[in-house]
């Protein structure tokens, strides 16, 4: 019998998603108040109820703030950030310490706000998820709006290839995941790189031993993994 991490497919990933959305649609963000916030990007042609089961652990197990940020995936990825800068300045109070949770290309968002717009005077932190930090062929599948953005060698891909010096980051990757390669999920100059057995792309936001190790990479470690966790090395900051 196949254990519980491996039984929680994509396919069963893909409906959580879209019962997510379609019962949260309206719902609009308040602003995140607290002494930790959290600030969430989704991935491309996603929306910020995706986040809905991993917010309800911020709040229950560290008792911290949250809030998601939205956009479309038209139009162009500088633009997109932008919207996100004036997002977390609007709703997330200067004295607030702040990590910052990037899934797939929400990662490069808010790589690109820490590296790219001043984000890292406020950033304690950056945790990527399934990021494609070196691009992925399955965005030639749809190469429009931000979705060029996640091609490889792209304009943006090319611009963060290397990292200036600012808050903490950490990467984390799938071992099933078909959509971002192991390679490229981790392909950046990470203080701790890690990969979450069991889960595919979609599946790593929801099954309880992916959150687990999501939950102690936004506390900056200090959450038991368990066993679903394999490390693959760190680089000093």
């Amino acid at each position: 019998m196949a254990d519980e991490p491996s039984r929680f497919t994509e396919t069963r990933a893909f409906a959580t998603q879209a019962a997510l959305i379609a019962r949260n649609a309206r719902r609009v963000e308040p602003p995140a108040a607290g002494r930790n916030v959290v600030v969430l990007v989704h991935g491309f042609l996603a929306a910020p109820p995706v986040f809905d089961p991993l917010r309800r652990r911020i709040a229950e197990d560290l008792g911290w703030a949250s809030m998601a940020f939205g956009y479309a995936s038209y139009g162009s990825f500088e633009a997109t950030a932008e919207r996100f800068s004036r997002a977390v300045e609007q709703h997330v109070p200067a004295a607030s310490t702040l990590t910052l949770v990037g899934h797939s290309l929400g990662g490069l968002l808010a790589r690109w706000y820490v590296e790219e717009l001043g984000g890292a005077q406020r950033v304690e932190r950056v945790v990527t998820v399934s990021t494609p930090h070196q691009g992925t062929r399955v965005a030639r599948l749809a190469p429009f709006g931000l979705g060029a953005s996640i091609l490889p060698g792209s304009a943006v891909i090319e611009r963060l290839a290397g990292r200036r010096p600012g808050p903490a980051l950490h990467a984390l990757a799938g071992a099933d995941d078909g959509t971002v390669s192991q390679e490229s999920a981790l392909g950046c100059a990470a203080d701790t790189k890690a990969v979450i057995e069991g889960v595919g792309h979609n599946a790593i936001l929801y099954a309880p031993h992916a959150q687990d190790a999501l939950i102690a990479a936004i506390a900056g470690g200090a959450v038991d993994l368990g066993d679903h966790r394999r490390s693959v090395g760190s680089l000093a900051s």
